[in-house]
């Protein structure tokens, strides 16, 4: 085959992971470029099964699975979504993508097993991939979530004996606190405080997000790194461009903000229920038909429950039936709940998450940022019991 003939073969093979991978693949790099497609073919590194019986109605061009192959000469260091280390050995052949369309998968088995390879990082998301592997014995070792919000899981080739289970605070992943919510008197007083706030010129502020969907998600701050309530992000999590041309915000505590006065019973109601210190404390409103589309928080390395990490609770203030929230695990399957008003929720931002509001009322949640510990962990690992 000509140059120009395996570039457009590339280009090819790319589209159909593409379709392929559509809903487990996000980002710029969420699928292999035609340009790692060709080199991969080069030297030996791309492994394709074509269909054994071709029909007249079948592409020429379509495999029925993909395998990438990289051997890790000097070995490499996979980590978790809690920044756990997982060692990877020199020498050791990981499957790098796995890519079958369905519905079944025998052909990506057969190649994982004839390419030999030690270990290989499905999307978890991809269940019917994840079950047929799991049928076969391979065995779960870690997650890793990317920036994108992929979902990752590192599998070892039966006979592999069985990994690690997570901890149960570590698997939490969206849940109700036991024991923990506003009493009926709470709710309304801080519902009263935020409906005088905004009658006396209190304003939402736009957050900058990209996962913002139709500008429809909005928030101020009673606690952040600005006294400027409007200032709703954390500096660390903020681009580059921004980090460049704010550097003296990039170390600033966070405090009180100016709107913080006009909420004693809500600072009252938060300082009760959370027996740790807080970070940043947030009305975030969501708009009639709103939407936060998915994303991880990933980036954020406090992010945890551990008692050096920050915790992201949220409790519903407005929460009409038709605003749906959506969790990815840590093994990919995704969990859809509606909030309950006045309880409170853990959120795992390190995993993947949505939210979605088809109802044609607002949703108004109390978000707060608090130090991890045993007593976080101890009431996920209650609730899980």
């Amino acid at each position: 085959m000509t140059a120009d003939g395996r570039r457009e073969a590339a280009q090819v093979l790319n589209a159909w992971c593409r379709r392929a991978y559509h809903g487990h693949a996000f980002g710029a790099f969420g699928v292999p470029s035609p340009a790692i497609l060709l080199e991969a073919e080069g030297d030996g590194r791309l492994v394709i099964a074509w269909p054994r019986r071709r029909s007249r109605e079948a592409a020429a061009d379509d495999p029925v699975a993909v395998i990438l192959v990289e051997t890790r000469g000097r070995g490499s260091t996979f980590r978790d979504f809690r920044g756990e280390p997982v060692r990877i050995p020199p020498g050791v052949r990981v499957a790098t993508e796995v890519v079958a369309p369905g519905p079944t998968y025998d052909d990506v088995l057969d190649l994982l097993g004839a390419a030999d390879v030690d270990f290989a990082l499905p999307h978890l998301t991809n269940r019917p991939l994840i079950v047929a592997m799991e049928s076969e014995g391979w065995v779960w070792r870690a997650t890793k979530v990317l920036a994108s919000s992929e979902v990752r899981g590192l599998y070892a080739p039966p006979p592999a004996l069985p990994g690690s289970p997570l901890p149960a605070a570590e698997a939490a992943s969206l849940v109700r606190l036991p024991g923990l919510a506003l009493s009926v008197d709470e709710q309304e007083a801080v519902g009263g405080e935020l409906v005088h706030y905004l009658a006396a010129g209190g304003a939402w502020a736009q957050h900058y997000a990209v996962y913002n969907r139709r500008h429809s998600w909005t928030a101020f701050g009673l606690r952040g790194f600005d006294p400027d309530p409007a200032q709703i992000e954390k500096p660390a999590e903020m681009s580059k461009a921004w980090k460049a041309a704010n550097p003296e915000k990039l170390h600033a505590p966070c405090v009180w903000t100016a709107a913080a006065e006009a909420f004693p019973r809500t600072r009252a109601a938060v300082e009760r229920l959370l027996p740790a210190p807080l970070e940043r404390v947030r009305f975030m409103r969501l708009a009639p038909g709103g939407e936060l589309t998915r994303h991880a928080d990933i980036t954020d390395r406090q992010a945890g429950v551990e008692a050096w990490q920050l915790a992201r609770l949220h409790i519903p203030l407005q929460s009409p039936p038709g605003c749906v929230f959506m969790q990815w695990d840590a093994r990919g399957a995704v969990l859809t709940a509606h909030l309950a008003e006045g309880a409170v929720y853990y959120l795992d931002r390190r995993k993947p998450h949505a939210v979605r509001n088809l109802a044609t009322t607002e949703r108004v949640h109390l978000v707060v940022d608090v130090v991890g510990g045993p007593w976080l962990q101890g009431l996920l690992e209650r609730a899980a019991a």
